[in-house]
């Protein structure tokens, strides 16, 4: 007997009503005009972007700053020097002045050294700014143990789920964000951790948000949840 999934066959009708993604990037491929456009193509509210890594972190944060300045449906993160307290504090605080309002910190990417990624964490968190994370192993776990607004990127996809169950169940400041994760993941999370801990990202240009936002159309049959995610989540958590 064949078994039709109404899913399937509602899809194309399908998308919420407002999205804002929380994890994008500039890169050669990707401008902020196309974000800015696909703003108006997608009923996307806020598209939150970081720069890609490079040497020169003060160039990579004056796009993003420019980028900000110049579209309003654009929010920016900053990166920082992980191996120097110093520069790190004095690029955030350039970077906040200047109308960035979280920082992005990738240990696979960038050179890290001693207790720098924690100290930044806990300054962000004393200027009630979010920082959002790739954890790529539970050494990095260990970064986030301050106070503070914090997003697990890609729902921490490196490191074993029940890990960061183990780590931040109950911790309300951490939340998840769904890019370039597979949907089984998101969905056996949320068996344990409340919905308004998700927040929707497509990692773009690495994906794209009409792929990401398919895949959560089958997380879950609840509209209500998947509205969450999509847009309420972050409008809260990011004072959006």
């Amino acid at each position: 007997m064949q078994i039709k999934d109404p899913r399937v066959e509602n899809f194309l009708g399908w998308i919420p009503e407002r999205i804002i993604d929380v994890h994008n990037h500039l890169s050669k491929t990707q401008s902020a005009e196309y974000l800015n456009e696909l703003t108006n193509q997608l009923p996307l509210e806020r598209v939150v972007v970081f720069p890609l890594y490079s040497d020169d972190i003060i160039m990579q944060n004056n796009r993003i700053i420019d980028a900000v300045k110049k579209f309003k449906k654009i929010s920016g993160f900053m990166i920082l020097d992980m191996t120097s307290k110093e520069k790190a504090f004095t690029e955030m605080e350039r970077c906040l002045s200047e109308g960035l309002t979280g920082v992005k910190i990738n240990p696979p990417f960038q050179k890290v050294k001693g207790d720098v990624p924690q100290s930044v964490i806990k300054e962000a968190g004393r200027r009630d700014i979010p920082v959002t994370i790739h954890v790529d192993s539970t050494r990095t776990l260990g970064y986030i143990r301050h106070h503070g607004k914090i997003i697990i990127a890609h729902a921490g996809f490196d490191v074993p789920w029940k890990s960061l169950l183990a780590s931040f169940e109950k911790d309300n400041n951490v939340c998840f964000d769904t890019s370039l994760v597979n949907f089984f993941r998101i969905r056996r999370m949320l068996d344990f951790i409340e919905p308004e801990r998700f927040l929707f990202g497509s990692d773009s240009p690495f994906s794209h948000p009409t792929l990401e936002l398919m895949k959560l159309y089958f997380v879950t049959d609840s509209r209500e949840i998947i509205n969450k995610i999509a847009y309420r989540n972050a409008k809260q958590f990011l004072g959006l």
